[in-house]
């Protein structure tokens, strides 16, 4: 099995940050799914899970696409983003807007 994890992990390595595993439709991922792709990838990897939706505004009932996410494992995972200010992991429900989305969406900040 250890031969195994390694092929796997040295696998990994070499896609870089191009992998992406997804549930089945409707679904939620496998109960540890992340860990045992930080296990399989080594330590050095970084990884970090996203629960997408798609969520209407409450006025106008424009469609955006939002996600779920650890925002201090995605602040690792791509250090290139040019974000202003993340958002702080003490504060409940903090979320982040693409600045293609927050001027889409406009000044209609509650979504439903």
């Amino acid at each position: 099995m250890r031969i195994l994890d390694a092929k796997t992990a040295k696998e990994f390595r070499s896609f870089g940050a191009n992998i992406v595993i997804t549930a089945k439709a409707n679904a939620p991922a496998a109960a540890g799914s992340l860990t045992r792709v930080r296990q399989a990838a080594g330590a050095d990897a970084l990884a970090a899970e996203f629960a997408y939706a798609v969520a209407t505004t409450e006025l106008s009932g424009t469609p955006v696409v939002v996600a779920r996410t650890d925002f201090a494992a995605v602040r690792r995972l791509d250090s290139w983003w040019q974000v202003d200010a993340w958002p702080d992991p003490a504060v409940a429900n903090a979320c982040a807007a693409g600045q293609r989305a927050a001027q889409f969406v406009g000044n209609e900040l509650r979504l439903r």
